[in-house]
C-alpha cells in the first residue's frame, strides 16, 4: 500500500541531514584522494602529501561544511590517522612567500571537484537510495 505523501515528506525531512552528511563525506574523500595525487609540488619527504585531508568540519540540521586542508593538524580534530607528521609549510607552498612563487594545490583540487560535480552526483545517489 502506498504511503501517505505527508508521511513521505516527513520521512525525507528527517533523513535529509544524514543524506547531506553522507554526500559531503563522499565528496571530501574524493577531494582528499585527488589532492594527494597532485603534481603541483615536488614531493620530497611525503609529509605534505600525507597531510592533505578532506572531511566535514561543521554540521547542523541545516548545513554541512566540508574542507580540504594541508599541513594543519588542528583542521580536523579527532580524525583517525590525523596524527601523521604535520607539514606546517603547507600554506607556504599553497600561497607562496616573498622568496618563492605560490604553487597552489588545495584550491585547484577543490575547483576540480566542483567542476566534476562530485557533490551533485553524491546527492543524487542519496536520493536514489531514499526510502520513506
Amino acid at each position: 500500500m502506498p504511503r501517505d505523501p505527508i508521511q513521505s515528506l516527513q520521512s525525507l525531512q528527517r533523513q535529509l541531514p544524514a543524506m547531506a552528511r553522507r554526500a559531503m563525506e563522499r565528496t571530501m574523500q574524493e577531494a582528499e584522494a585527488q589532492g594527494q595525487r597532485t603534481t603541483a609540488f615536488q614531493n620530497q619527504t611525503g609529509r605534505l602529501r600525507r597531510s592533505i585531508r578532506g572531511g566535514i568540519v561543521a554540521a547542523t540540521q541545516d548545513i554541512v561544511i566540508g574542507a580540504l586542508s594541508a599541513g594543519d593538524e588542528d583542521a580536523q580534530p579527532g580524525r583517525a590517522g590525523w596524527e601523521t607528521p604535520s607539514a606546517e609549510y603547507g600554506p607556504m607552498i599553497e600561497l607562496g612567500t616573498s622568496l618563492r612563487a605560490p604553487r597552489p594545490f588545495v584550491r585547484p583540487t577543490i575547483l576540480q571537484i566542483a567542476g566534476q560535480n562530485i557533490l551533485g552526483r553524491a546527492v543524487r545517489e542519496e536520493f536514489k537510495r531514499f526510502s520513506p
